[in-house]
């Protein structure tokens, strides 16, 4: 497992009624962050990113998604590689969102990659999530 190093972000707000959902408020996450996960030889290196979004100091309960069993399906995709030869992949298998483990506060992604003749140096991501902050 690999932390990704910010290279940018942002946080667009966009204030909800709350009517229905029971979020007064919608947060979207942007950036790019970098990774590195190399492979060669026609071989598949697989590893997990873990992205820490640096606007997401929330509560676990404040996340109107996770109070419905349902968690936002963030966006990841690769930016920045080098391939070696012609025949190379990168690949974000799956993407999920999630709290910190302990404190139930702070954002992450986390993304399952598979490289294989090539280098993966970064990642885009966009993640909406609704949150109640009453």
């Amino acid at each position: 497992m690999q932390v990704g190093n910010i290279l940018r972000s942002s946080r667009v707000d966009i204030l909800l009624n709350g009517q229905g959902s029971g979020a007064t408020a919608l947060f979207i996450y942007s950036g790019e962050a970098r990774c590195e996960l190399r492979s060669g030889d026609n071989t598949t290196i697989r590893d997990q990113l873990v992205i820490e979004l640096p606007d997401g100091d929330v509560l676990a309960q404040q996340l109107v998604q996770f109070q419905t069993g349902v968690s936002p399906q963030p966006i990841v995709v690769p930016t920045n590689w080098n391939a070696n030869g012609g025949f190379h992949v990168l690949a974000v298998e799956s993407s999920r969102m999630d709290v910190h483990p302990e404190t139930g506060r702070g954002i992450f992604l986390i993304a399952d990659l598979a490289v294989q003749n090539a280098m993966l140096l970064g990642v885009a991501y966009q993640v909406n999530v609704r949150v109640n902050l009453s």
